[in-house]
């Protein structure tokens, strides 16, 4: 081997390493919980309720982000509609149906959107609220709901938007990236799904199944989106149960979250949501 070579090696070698320490450094500032998801370590004494968001790169408090989404189902290319006003009989969450993606009814969910809100969510997580907005008004939304997601130097991880149509989401992969932030890196992933979740319209079951989770960073992607390219990391991940398998092929880039998601559902259609908007 030529003494040039053996530079380009020892360098190669010593980046790698340095990289392989402050990873190993990284961990020792967060918990690695039993849910397999690294969170802040936070002092007893520590009030602050904004305490999981404060440092956040992406999800900041009262950023929002507003998204198109599609459905395709064999040749139709559909979203949802939802009566804005429902009785009080009405099973709530069971009460949507498809609809063209080109129509104009007043009914449709025309696109949907995450707040970070201030406060905690889920004992250790930033709080997120989730939002419908109706056709054409882009200002209106009679129905939310909150959760939370989990941003840090090691992972972020969040819930889905989980209501009406889209709780078929609660057996998909979760949107998820864990450090080292490089192409091949893989985890897994667990989490008990309750049979609250099922729907006729996808898929029913009895009692509570196991989703098992694989992710892996397959590439980095200059992502082309209506508010401009962004440097994604692209995280292929699959979640398999007794009930069957779902997918997701998730974007993300560091300063702005997830902003593309391609989901595979249990019933074998696809869900698309893309950022259309940042405040």
């Amino acid at each position: 081997m030529t003494k040039s070579n053996w530079t380009i090696l020892l360098a190669v070698t010593i980046i790698s390493c340095g990289r392989t320490q402050n990873i190993d450094e990284l961990k020792k500032k967060y918990i690695f919980d039993d849910f397999k998801v690294y969170i802040e370590k936070t002092s007893t004494t520590d009030n602050n309720a904004d305490r999981y968001t404060i440092d956040n790169k992406a999800y900041k408090l009262n950023r929002k982000f507003i998204f198109d989404y599609y459905i395709i189902k064999g040749k139709d290319t559909l979203k949802i509609t939802s009566p804005k006003m429902t009785g009080p009989d009405s099973d709530f969450q069971r009460e949507w149906s498809f609809t063209s993606k080109s129509n104009k009814h007043e009914d449709k969910i025309e696109t949907i959107s995450i707040t970070v809100l201030p406060g905690i969510s889920n004992d250790n997580q930033t709080m997120l609220k989730y939002e419908y907005q109706y056709f054409p008004d882009l200002g209106y939304s009679t129905f939310s709901s909150t959760s939370g997601v989990i941003e840090n130097e090691m992972n972020t991880w969040m819930h889905p938007h989980r209501d009406k149509y889209f709780m078929i989401l609660e057996l998909n992969p979760f949107p998820f990236i864990q450090q080292p932030f490089k192409i091949g890196n893989k985890w897994t992933w667990t989490l008990g799904i309750g049979d609250h979740w099922k729907d006729d319209r996808w898929k029913t079951w009895t009692g509570s199944i196991r989703n098992n989770y694989e992710y892996e960073i397959i590439g980095k992607e200059k992502l082309k989106t209506k508010i401009g390219e962004m440097d994604c990391w692209v995280v292929q991940s699959t979640a398999t149960s007794s009930i069957g398998s779902t997918g997701l092929i998730g974007y993300y880039d560091e300063e702005n979250g997830f902003v593309k998601l391609d989901y595979i559902n249990i019933d074998k259609s696809r869900l698309k949501i893309e950022i259309r908007e940042i405040k």
